[in-house]
């Protein structure tokens, strides 16, 4: 006798779930995720939103943002503004290069701020917030702070080789000339130097299909190159390269992203493969570290994508602003000052953003929060079959009591075929206690993917799935 109107869940949360009977519940691999983090209760829930916070008078893009004294903010053109009161400062960066994404690096020392960008470095007091030029510093483009030295690198020596890296006196960030000031340095093994970062008590020399690094030993020999740290991996994008608050995370000369394990490195995009594959080449991805997320994200302007990698819970997602169609976030730089995280615009408009869970659009547009699955429900007793029926389990709103209607978008495609038409739910009013949603489906087939979607303004959560199943087909009687 065939199996009629058997129900079972399907755990639509992104990460494992081994509370349920193996036998009551199927657990998809997720195709795509977008625009979501992952709760406690490893539910998949809309991301940050994020609004103008800062509006610099300025025509382009933030490049870089400090998170030191007052926070300051450089636009692509060079120019520098204090974030209290707007105001630019008397002297600017010069070193922008056209055929490259203009990225400047920044490093504090006692009172100041110092700034690469491979021109002449910058330096801002924290005392008088106004900047100057580091006249007797080499022109470079990275600088590190690393114990109480601060090292420039990346820049043209008496050789005509950028391998050279220079470091200030002991504890004394403006001299450069005299004392115990110095210079060093790496390979000239051929390979372009991409980045440089310090940790603890080692910089790294980030190169193209190699990676050197030095450790600050003190003495008259100041920095040792460390042969058993080194290893041989690259970078693809000098500013893919993220310090999380675990380990140094980049994106590799092999097109692998990955994170150092002690001295090791070890690939962690193995399931997104393909994804970073399609860029590979592209040295325009620049990362940052969310760190009160748990989260690495990175974006690509040519591409128009954001990736984003979970340190807490080891998934990739992707995040999208929505404008009749998927588009990349506008963020091209990041801090954290005053417990709040600001994210500077890529558009050439001067703006810099909050990016906050209490924000729930994006500057006014909704956040489509998208997760796609696949389910083979009768593969164990049937050839093929119906699902009549799908029940999704909310959690229904708590904040917003106006804005965008909150809807969730259903998508079915049948064994690997088109798109369905989309059917929308409503997920019903703020506060109601109702927590389930019903939709009848009549899909006939062996393998389902589902796609769902959920807008508006208040806090709505799909947390479950269950489907009604009539097996048919020779093995369902």
């Amino acid at each position: 006798m065939a199996i009629r109107g058997v129900r079972k869940d399907i755990a639509i949360n992104p990460v494992g779930n081994k509370a349920g009977d193996p036998s009551e519940v199927f657990v998809p691999e997720h195709i795509e995720l977008r625009n979501g983090t992952v709760t406690h209760n490893k539910n998949w829930m809309r991301r940050n939103g994020y609004d103008v916070a800062f509006n610099i008078a300025e025509n382009s893009p933030v490049s870089l943002l400090i998170d030191q004294g007052v926070g300051f903010a450089v636009t692509e053109n060079g120019k520098i503004f204090r974030l209290d009161t707007l105001a630019q400062l008397s002297v600017q960066l010069q070193g922008k290069f056209t055929d490259e994404p203009y990225y400047p690096t920044f490093a504090k020392h006692k009172e100041w701020i110092l700034i690469c960008d491979g021109g002449v470095p910058v330096k801002i007091s924290t005392t008088t917030n106004d900047s100057s030029v580091l006249s007797d510093a080499p022109n470079g483009k990275y600088i590190a702070r690393i114990g109480n030295r601060t090292v420039i690198s990346g820049y043209e020596d008496a050789e005509g080789e950028f391998t050279e890296f220079s470091w200030c006196a002991l504890d004394t960030p403006l001299n450069w000339t005299t004392g115990d000031s110095g210079f060093a340095s790496i390979r000239k093994d051929g390979e372009a130097l991409r980045m440089m970062r310090s940790s603890g008590q080692y910089l790294y020399f980030f190169k193209e299909r190699n990676t050197e690094v030095w450790a600050l030993v003190g003495g008259a020999t100041t920095f040792q190159r460390h042969e058993s740290a080194s290893f041989n991996v690259g970078i693809l994008a000098g500013n893919s390269l993220v310090l999380s608050l675990s380990s140094f995370v980049w994106i590799g000369h092999t097109g692998d992203v990955y994170e150092l394990v002690g001295t090791t490195p070890r690939i962690i995009s193995i399931k997104y493969k393909q994804a970073f594959d399609d860029l590979f080449g592209y040295t325009d991805l620049v990362g940052f570290d969310f760190y009160r997320e748990y989260k690495i994200r990175w974006f690509s302007s040519r591409h128009g994508k954001t990736f984003v990698y979970d340190y807490q819970h080891k998934i990739w997602s992707e995040e999208n602003t929505w404008q009749n169609g998927w588009s990349r976030l506008p963020f091209n730089s990041q801090m954290y000052l005053n417990n709040r995280c600001y994210v500077g615009s890529f558009i050439p408009n001067g703006q810099i953003y909050e990016f906050s869970r209490d924000i729930l659009d994006d500057n006014g547009a909704a956040i489509r929060t998208l997760r796609q699955y696949k389910v083979e429900p009768f593969k164990e007793v049937s050839d093929a079959g119906m699902i009549s029926k799908a029940r999704f389990r909310l959690k229904r709103g708590e904040t917003a009591t106006s804005g965008t209607p909150s809807l969730l978008e259903l998508r079915c495609k049948v064994d690997n075929g088109s798109w369905l038409a989309p059917k929308y739910l409503d997920l019903g009013a703020n506060y109601d206690k109702n927590p389930f949603v019903d939709v009848h489906l009549n899909l006939f087939g062996s393998q389902f993917e589902f796609q769902l979607v959920e807008t508006g303004a208040a806090e709505y959560l799909v947390t479950g799935m269950e489907v009604t199943l009539k097996p048919q087909g020779a093995r369902a009687a």
